[in-house]
């Protein structure tokens, strides 16, 4: 039991390095190499396909937990059938996300609708794809991503699922201080979830539990009415933190608040919310 505390708790302090990272040191780079005015385009279209994250409805922490309860019971056949289920279920949620952010892209105009500023509306739509389709990929990696919760291995889980950003962090500031454009960016995003996200973690998942299968299954229909009872609590215990962090950053832009305005919030945000979040992890 100590020996697990202890990893989690070191796995933790990992994680948080690992967001320190992201949010001073690479937003840093950004800010050098690109200035003020074109990050605060990038912001804010990281911020609207970061809404997309509500559309999850919390369903990792459903499967979390009856792949707890399954594992704890010592039901085999129980903990197949919800990750099929799971599957099933992440690839129609990702199917709808991925038809409403096409639907999005083709027409909205992106300028008018988010108050950009500097960057061009074909960069625009292509930064903005690509972040959608990472957001659609971190998604639906949550139909596997809790198995190791389910199985007792959360500090194992949290490590691999930690390659993602490690990789972003690392990668992107590489390539951003050999002048690379949001374009190049924003596609480093898209191919990191692929490879460090999905990538990694099926393959660690097939070799710590070969006997697990992954292929998906239509749920019952007392399946899904015992899941609509209870997702709906943990939809909003999810979404709220995510559109209290992304909807300012869209609403400023809407009122036209952009460049070093908008980044001097975006900065005391960052500062405000790391140190709620140190306070938090204690």
């Amino acid at each position: 039991m100590l020996r697990r505390i202890s990893a989690n708790f070191a796995t933790q302090i990992w994680t948080t390095a690992l967001s320190f990272a992201d949010r001073f040191i690479l937003v840093g780079i950004m800010l050098r190499m690109w200035g003020a005015e074109v990050y605060a385009d990038w912001a804010t279209l990281f911020a609207a396909a970061g809404l997309m994250s509500m559309a999850e409805l919390g369903l990792n922490i459903y499967f979390g937990n009856k792949w707890q309860q399954a594992f704890a019971r010592g039901d085999e056949r129980a903990f197949q059938r919800l990750i099929s289920i799971s599957l099933f279920i992440y690839m129609t949620l990702g199917g709808a996300l991925l038809l409403a952010a096409i639907f999005h892209v083709v027409i909205t105009d992106l300028h008018q609708t988010f108050g950009l500023h500097y960057l061009t509306a074909d960069e625009a739509t292509f930064v903005f794809s690509m972040f959608a389709g990472a957001v659609l990929l971190r998604i639906t990696r949550g139909s596997v991503s809790q198995i190791y919760r389910g199985r007792g291995k959360f500090a194992e889980g949290t490590f691999i699922a930690s390659l993602v950003p490690l990789a972003t962090v690392i990668i992107a500031s590489v390539v951003i201080l050999g002048g690379g454009s949001p374009v190049m960016a924003a596609i480093i995003y898209v191919v990191v979830e692929l490879v460090f996200g999905w990538g990694a973690m099926l393959f660690d998942l097939k070799r710590r539990f070969p006997a697990l299968s992954f292929r998906p299954a239509r749920p019952r229909a007392a399946e899904l009415k015992e899941m609509s009872r209870i997702v709906t609590w943990f939809a909003l215990l999810q979404g709220t933190p995510v559109a209290m962090l992304q909807a300012p950053v869209l609403i400023l832009g809407a009122l036209g608040i952009g460049g070093a305005a908008l980044v001097s919030f975006l900065v005391a945000r960052t500062l405000v919310n790391f140190s709620r979040m140190m306070v938090d992890f204690l």
